[in-house]
């Protein structure tokens, strides 16, 4: 072990802690002290090695018999307790802090004991280092992320819980205790930190507030005792979202419902997307049900930069996408307005070979003669996007498209209004003639 330590009674020193016989340990200590017997290229001292051994004796002898300090650091910044720790051993940790070693100390990577021992799964270590003052809301890796979030993040509800009577005194200034407490929904803690002037408001590195997380996570008491404490439903995260939108993607009903009665319609409307958008991406049909009977605006487009509408891209449109009929339903009986995209709602109904779909479209006012010009002097039509496109609705070899569902999909279209001629007419100039171009793309040039 010659090559571990810096002389050989060193090494003898760290051989004899390694084993864990406190006899040989108390006769090395008398040959080479613990400051000789530190790893020069790993900077572990004899302490580390007894700390990973489990060897809580020998420890407890080292600390007795020499002078070093309890909380020696090596080349990773780690100390003996935090060596502890992350081996699981107990009683090594128990012998470490009585001692004095620093609860919160963290090495070259900003991890913590307690960090470290959520991290191992080490409950009753994790609740031994809450004991004697680790702090569960310190910040983790770089200053942004607590540890108590990473805790709800990885699933320990349990633990969080069980350590929130030691976890947060409610003093002010603690604004990641309320945002820990609002995610796990710990009412009466919230309510204690509020009571001690905590900002109700206050927001994360990435804009989310307590009211957010109440909402992503369900929790309808904390959610309630925040719009009662004042927190403001209309401040958005670093990417735009409202507490509402939050609530609507993940379907928690009741929160969209508090909501709605909270959040400022102008506030939404400049969001890069609706809420009805939220919905529709975690497919939640009730949701979109409880905005629009709120009074929020179905047809509220994605929003730039800039603040202007793109072209297309509605909530109808990306619930006809994504397949969720119920979604669909709900926005057509909220008043979704199937003519707002271009290319046109009832387009991506054909493309999907859906009759029952574009029939409900239709019933709904989607537009059969629907006619877009998106570069000069190129059109598009429902009925040239059947004509033109079955290679890209269907092979072109099925017969059964060609002649079943193409036939079914352009007697549904004039049935309820298709005029034939509507694609051969151009808005350019009255003597502009359009060709069909028989080829992908489903446009027609005018010449």
């Amino acid at each position: 072990m010659q090559d571990e330590s810096e002389s050989p009674e060193g090494a003898a020193l760290v051989e004899a802690v390694r084993c864990g016989d406190p006899t040989t340990v108390q006769e090395c200590l008398q040959q080479a002290s613990q400051q000789q017997a530190v790893d020069g290229k790993t900077g572990r001292a004899p302490l580390h090695v007894a700390a990973a051994a489990g060897h809580a004796d020998v420890i407890r002898l080292l600390l007795e018999t020499d002078s070093s300090p309890v909380d020696p650091r090596d080349r990773e910044g780690d100390t003996p307790l935090l060596t502890a720790v992350f081996k699981g051993h107990e009683e090594c940790v128990k012998v470490l802090l009585d001692s004095g070693a620093d609860p919160n100390v963290f090495n070259r990577n900003e991890v913590t004991p307690l960090w470290r021992a959520v991290q191992k799964g080490h409950w009753r270590i994790s609740q031994l280092l809450i004991d004697r003052g680790a702090r569960i809301g310190q910040l983790y890796v770089n200053g942004w992320v607590m540890l108590a979030h990473r805790l709800l993040a990885e699933g320990h509800r349990e633990i969080l819980s069980a350590f929130f009577p030691h976890a947060y005194t409610a003093q002010a200034g603690d604004e990641h205790g309320l945002l820990t407490a609002a995610q796990c929904g710990r009412q009466q803690e919230m309510e204690a930190l509020l009571g001690q002037g905590v900002d109700v408001n206050w927001q994360a590195s990435d804009g989310c507030t307590a009211l957010h997380l109440a909402a992503q996570y369900n929790q309808v008491g904390c959610l309630q005792v925040l719009l009662k404490g004042g927190a403001d439903a209309n401040r958005t995260t670093a990417g735009g979202q409202l507490p509402l939108h939050l609530a609507a993607e993940a379907g928690h009903e009741r929160c969209v419902e508090l909501l709605c009665h909270a959040t400022c319609k102008d506030a939404a409307d400049k969001c890069p997307e609706s809420p009805f958008h939220s919905a529709v991406s975690g497919c939640h049909a009730g949701c979109i049900k409880l905005l629009a009977a709120a009074g929020f605006d179905p047809n509220t487009l994605p929003v730039d930069g800039k603040g202007k509408g793109k072209g297309g891209n509605s909530a109808l449109h990306g619930a006809i996408v994504r397949k969720e009929r119920d979604c669909v339903e709900e926005l057509v009986e909220s008043g979704a307005d199937p003519n707002l995209d271009h290319p046109s709602v009832l387009c991506e109904a054909i493309k999907q070979r859906d009759v029952e779909l574009m029939r409900l479209l239709i019933q709904h006012g989607a537009d059969v003669n629907y006619r877009y010009t998106p570069h000069k002097s190129v059109v598009q039509s429902t009925l040239l996007f059947i004509l033109q496109q079955p290679n890209q609705v269907r092979g072109l070899a099925d017969p059964q498209f060609s002649r079943w569902s193409r036939q079914d999909m352009l007697k549904l279209l004039l049935d309820t209004g298709l005029e034939p001629d509507c694609c051969f007419r151009c808005d350019c100039d009255e003597s502009t003639t359009i060709i069909p171009q028989h080829k992908p793309g489903g446009a027609s040039a005018c010449l």
